[in-house]
């Protein structure tokens, strides 16, 4: 399921735990005589990763610092964000021998 907006904490969640632990009585629950049981992951969606500047060009958003970026970039790749403690600039792997790189353009 997917839902935006603050009455997932105050509507979704306790409800869907209410679910699990069988202490729902209404909805579905009754009518497939649900007796709780299994679980939810929650996930909050991170900001749009491009904006439009104010000439109407597509460009990265201003929310993302270099971190965000890197993960971002990553996911995009089908790479699993992994940061190296060894080598700077290695922010991501997708086997033992692909890696992804990300150099920060430096300010001249």
């Amino acid at each position: 399921m997917v839902e935006l907006g603050e009455h997932c904490h105050t509507h979704i969640i306790p409800r869907l735990k209410k679910v699990i632990d069988g202490e729902d009585p209404g909805g579905i629950t009754q009518a497939v005589n649900w007796g709780g049981g299994g679980g939810f992951r929650y996930y909050r969606l991170a900001p749009s990763l491009l904006e439009k500047d104010r000439w109407g060009n597509w460009i990265i958003s201003r929310q993302y610092n270099p971190a965000m970026l890197a993960e971002a970039v990553c996911k995009l790749m089908g790479y699993t964000y992994a940061p190296s403690e060894r080598h700077y600039w290695q922010h991501g792997t997708s086997s033992e021998r692909d890696f992804i790189y990300v150099n920060p353009k430096l300010d001249p």
